[in-house]
């Protein structure tokens, strides 16, 4: 329900499945609460990696580029931690 065709793939092969499962979880959450969208995103058209580098392979929107955007994982020693940058989305215009 959560993940993409090719998530699936790389989770079904992932060497430690719960790691994998927990990064991909984390990553991808991290992504669509920076855009606010929470789980009103379309979850399977987003992908991100499971293992190594923490990285956005599809925005799962028209107007998202992935080369907007950065995935960052922040060392914890009990937990997985992922910081999502993208662009400002101003609201208000200033004059």
């Amino acid at each position: 329900m959560v993940f993409s065709d090719a998530e699936l793939r790389e989770l079904e092969l992932a060497p430690d499945p719960v790691s994998a499962f927990r990064n991909g979880w984390t990553r991808k959450e991290a992504y669509v609460k920076a855009l606010g969208l929470g789980l009103t995103a379309p979850l399977t058209k987003i992908a991100v990696s499971l293992s190594g580098r923490a990285a956005l392979f599809s925005t799962g929107l028209q107007d998202q580029s992935v080369t907007n955007w950065r995935l960052l994982a922040v060392p914890h020693p009990r937990a997985v931690v992922v910081v999502a940058l993208g662009p400002r989305l101003d609201t208000t215009k200033t004059t």
